[in-house]
């Protein structure tokens, strides 16, 4: 079952996308799957100006690591062609500090690594790709990953977050 809180961040989430301009939204979607229920929040279209409700654009700020934020994204998969999850940021490396790392004007540290063949061993970090590097379809230096979920988003995907709200039992 949904908790209280949980809807109620849904509801809030709902009602303030609602009143952006007029924006049509679907509340929440139910899905039903071997957990129990879900609920999501899927809105129908962003024309919000940016910074509108507390929203941050990407390209103006990004959240500290290992903090869970909302996040807007494109998703081909909605109808609406976007969707709202909570997720944080995984920082990577650039191909610029790449070659700067093996170039060595920038620090090169040993990171460990794990291969079939060869078990665990340490490698430079400039020579792994790792979750959260610029390269194949991640284009930034950051990905994001959904919490309670295995989803991952590239970096340019998502293009807006929000802090959340710590709510108050007292």
């Amino acid at each position: 079952m949904m908790s209280v809180v949980h809807r109620f961040v849904c509801t809030a989430l709902a009602q303030e996308f609602n009143s952006c301009n007029g924006s049509p939204v679907s509340l929440t979607r139910k899905i039903n799957n071997h957990r129990g229920v879900i609920y999501m929040f899927d809105e129908n279209k962003s024309n919000c100006d940016a910074g509108q409700f507390g929203w941050i654009p990407c390209k103006q700020q990004l959240p500290f690591d290992g903090v869970w934020v909302f996040v807007r994204y494109r998703d081909v998969h909605s109808p609406s062609g976007y969707g709202s999850c909570i997720a944080s940021i995984v920082r990577g490396i650039s191909e610029e500090t790449r070659s700067l790392m093996k170039r060595g004007l920038v620090p090169d540290p040993l990171v460990p690594s794990w291969c079939l063949a060869d078990g665990t061993k340490l490698c430079r970090r400039s020579s792994l790709y790792c979750f959260g590097d610029v390269f194949g379809n991640n284009l930034v230096p950051y990905e994001w990953k959904c919490h309670n979920s295995p989803r991952t988003l590239f970096g340019q995907q998502v293009y807006s977050w929000k802090p959340r709200e710590v709510l108050s039992y007292e």
